[in-house]
């Protein structure tokens, strides 16, 4: 599936082959599971459940933040330090 394409990076030896053609068919068996629910529900719908389930919810109580500032689209001082926090680990 992905692997042929995206091949596998030579120093990953310490992997097994095995483990990384699983990973892959994860990957592609979630890829399928998102198209679905775009086609079914919508891409603005969809995203916005995407993004509710995957919200640190802790963090935006840390940085005085809720699931309403961020779907406002507002940029304020806590959510640029929540972004400058969340973005060092991407």
């Amino acid at each position: 599936m992905t692997v042929p394409v995206t091949g596998i990076a030579p120093e990953s030896s310490s992997v097994s082959v095995q483990s990384i053609y699983n990973a892959a068919v994860h990957f592609c068996i979630a890829n399928q599971f998102t198209d679905t629910l775009i086609e079914m529900c919508g891409k603005s719908k969809f995203l916005s459940l995407i993004y509710l389930l995957m919200l640190p919810q802790d963090e935006l109580e840390r940085f005085g933040l809720c699931d309403e500032d961020v779907f406002s689209i507002k940029v304020t001082d806590n959510w640029r330090e929540f972004m400058k926090i969340n973005f060092m680990f991407v």
